[in-house]
């Protein structure tokens, strides 16, 4: 949400209250340098930035730091756009597992790491099986019931296109290993794209 907010100021020349042409090349490199520490997820950058925030009903308001995101910038606090300082999002709260997530804006690729492990899991085991290794035996070797392995092995008969989301850690928040593990996966791609939250 604050990266994309910061991005868009730089790219239509919006961080400073006077456009300076001279100043817009090394501002903006600033500005990208700060938005590429956001989508990493650094740990020190936002509480350093964000000077306040509150939650409405349906939507998120972020108060930046005038001083401290003037010193991102390498200007002055007098430089910035005051409508820059102040973004608001919509958002929502997804369940993802036992986590509670408050979603806002855009989200980072983060792949679930249990989700892909678990994945790969359930290729192995597939192929195992159509090659003549019956279930029970994996269940033995992985040391858990029968219908544990049976449960999971559904996740290699997903869409491409859910796989690929997964891989990429691009799929709905709420899509996480115990709702796959919950939920009888219909054979067909397209329901299963429905039933997941996969918009066309």
């Amino acid at each position: 949400m604050l990266a994309r907010h910061i991005e868009s100021r730089a790219q239509s020349h919006r961080l400073l209250a006077e456009p300076d042409v001279a100043r817009h090349r090394d501002v903006r490199a600033a500005a990208d340098q700060l938005v590429a520490r956001l989508r990493e997820t650094d740990a020190e950058t936002l509480p350093d930035l964000v000077s306040e925030g509150t939650i409405s009903p349906g939507r998120i308001h972020l108060g930046i730091d005038r001083q401290k995101f003037a010193r991102f910038l390498g200007t002055t606090p007098e430089d910035i756009d005051p409508e820059c300082i102040q973004l608001s999002s919509p958002f929502t709260i997804r369940r993802r597992g036992v986590e509670t997530r408050i979603v806002a804006g855009e989200r980072a690729r983060q792949p679930d790491a249990r989700l892909v492990r678990m994945l790969a899991k359930a290729h192995r085991w597939v192929g195992e099986a159509r090659s003549g290794t019956p279930f029970a035996v994996i269940a033995r070797r992985e040391k858990h019931a029968d219908a544990y392995i049976r449960v999971r092995a559904q996740l290699a008969f997903l869409s491409p296109r859910i796989q690929a989301a997964i891989l990429d850690g691009t799929q709905p928040p709420d899509l996480c290993l115990e709702r796959f593990v919950r939920t009888l996966i219909p054979l067909d791609w397209a329901e299963q794209e429905r039933l997941f939250g996969f918009t066309a």
